[in-house]
């Protein structure tokens, strides 16, 4: 915490501007004191807010030499009555001003340190001294907005993970980890061998068109992405004309049969470890919650390119039971860009008392199934989203 004492009130430079009807400048002053006190006690302020209070410091300073020094002895002519070295020392329009402005005072002779101006000049800014002083610290002590992003987002996710190895360390959701683990090495080995094979066609297809003389895979497969992606880590360039319009010419990379096998099992890895997190994520606040898991079994998986199928059936001991349909769907963006979907569909949500939950969705197996709670609005705070 910092020692720098905000006195906030000011009463020299408060009561000019009062007298002058300069209010707003007042209420927008006052409106940033709790962020200055705030940003002072945590010794930090975010780059954006410094902006913010820096420019209504300015102003409330400018506007307070202005009311309570340039009024009354400077405009108007008044200046011609003042010592000449006091009168060209122009009042500070800026916060950071004040310090250097103070010295320049302390150096004027005697002549000028007799009068009126000088005494009203020197007691305004030894007042605001201290709105120098908390501006100074504020300044060496501002951070990027990234920064403070980055650190809110740090902690939330160490807060979720924190959440999700509470769900995950639960037994019930252990039991469903297990049997989904067990699962996947047994069709991690088909994945791998599906991908393979579409590789090796694709391979194949490829060979053909360079024997044509058509290797640039780019304008060869510009409308499936899906092709380009796979192609484009097993080629390498041949020609050394890089103009704009000059034709791409590539050649596969010699050792490309180790390159595919390496996309296949990364593939099957990926997406059976994917299949694993993403059950137990849907899942785990659920058995969590209900904390009275009975049997749980797989049926009807099935397999495709990047994609998997399968029911997952779920029984309590209080009487209720549902089945998730989940998949997970390998899909590309209008910018070729490959991400996994994951469905999840509850059917035949039946609950403690016999009844079948309508419309099950995610949030209402949530708020009603896991809870036992018909009549529940609101998710559990802690529910991670």
């Amino acid at each position: 915490m910092t020692t720098i004492q905000f006195n906030k009130e000011y009463p020299i430079a408060r009561e000019a501007l009062q007298k002058a009807g300069k209010n707003k400048v007042l209420n927008d002053f006052d409106k940033f004191i709790p962020m200055i006190e705030k940003s002072l006690e945590n010794s930090e302020i975010i780059s954006t807010e410094f902006a913010d209070v820096k420019y209504y410091l300015n102003q409330f300073v400018n506007e307070a030499y202005r009311q309570f020094i340039d009024e009354r002895y400077i405009y108007a002519g008044k200046h011609e009555n003042q010592p000449e070295e006091l009168r060209w020392l122009s009042s500070p329009s800026e916060i950071r001003s004040i310090g250097p402005y103070i010295k320049k005072l302390n150096k004027l002779p005697d002549n000028c340190k007799n009068c009126d101006m000088y005494n009203d000049t020197k007691k305004l800014s030894e007042e605001l001294t201290n709105l120098f002083e908390v501006y100074t610290f504020l300044k060496e002590h501002t951070v990027k907005a990234s920064v403070k992003k980055k650190e809110a987002k740090d902690l939330k996710e160490a807060e979720e993970n924190e959440w999700m190895k509470k769900l995950v360390s639960h037994k019930d959701t252990k039991k469903v980890i297990e049997l989904l683990k067990g699962t996947v090495n047994d069709i991690e080995g088909k994945l791998f061998e599906s991908r393979l094979k579409s590789l090796v066609y694709i391979v194949d297809n490829y060979k053909k068109e360079i024997e044509k003389g058509n290797s640039d895979y780019l304008e060869l497969y510009k409308n499936n992405g899906f092709i380009k992606m796979c192609i484009q880590g097993i080629v390498e360039r041949t020609d050394t004309n890089y103009r704009y319009n000059a034709k791409k010419e590539f050649k596969l990379a010699e050792n490309y049969q180790e390159l595919i096998e390496k996309q296949a099992k990364r593939y099957a890895e990926e997406i059976t470890d994917t299949f694993v997190y993403k059950n137990t994520h849907k899942l785990s606040y659920i058995l969590y919650t209900k904390d009275n898991l009975d049997s749980v079994s797989i049926n009807n998986v099935s397999l495709g390119n990047g994609y998997i199928e399968c029911d997952l059936e779920c029984q309590f001991k209080d009487n209720s039971e549902f089945l998730a349909n989940t998949s997970i769907v390998l899909s590309y963006s209008k910018y070729d860009k490959p991400f996994y979907r994951y469905p999840t569909i509850f059917k035949n949500v039946k609950m403690p008392d016999g009844s079948m939950l309508k419309e099950p969705s995610e949030e209402r197996m949530d708020e009603i199934f896991a809870t036992n709670n018909v009549s529940a609005i609101d998710v559990k705070k802690n529910k991670l989203k």
